[in-house]
């Protein structure tokens, strides 16, 4: 059984083995596209399996977003932190100054 999760703008993808035969959980998590730059990062933020602790295999999907979402958050910032811009004062000589009026838009 697998499952598709979006959280903080990256899919979390759950895939769940057989409870009867095995309890390993494999975990891929990666970044929606349009929310990274491409020529900077791969989707891809991490892919990971671990043994499940609980016996009960529904709550193996809960351990598995427990932890994806602790990998979200080391490894992605959940919103854009900017400096203010600066302001830069600058001076128009006069000859420019006209050169300006005289576009057409």
């Amino acid at each position: 059984m697998q499952a598709t999760i979006n959280y903080l703008n990256c899919l979390i993808t759950v895939d769940l083995p057989n409870p009867e035969e095995d309890n390993t959980v494999k975990v891929f998590v990666k970044r929606l596209p349009g929310t990274y730059d491409k020529n900077l990062y791969y989707a891809g933020l991490t892919n990971f399996q671990f043994s499940a602790e609980s016996e009960n295999p529904n709550d193996w999907i809960l351990e598995a977003l427990k932890h994806a979402i602790a990998s979200i958050e080391y490894y992605v910032t959940p919103y854009a932190v900017s400096e203010l811009p600066a302001i830069i004062k600058t001076e128009i000589d006069e000859s420019s100054e006209e050169e300006y009026e005289n576009f057409p838009f």
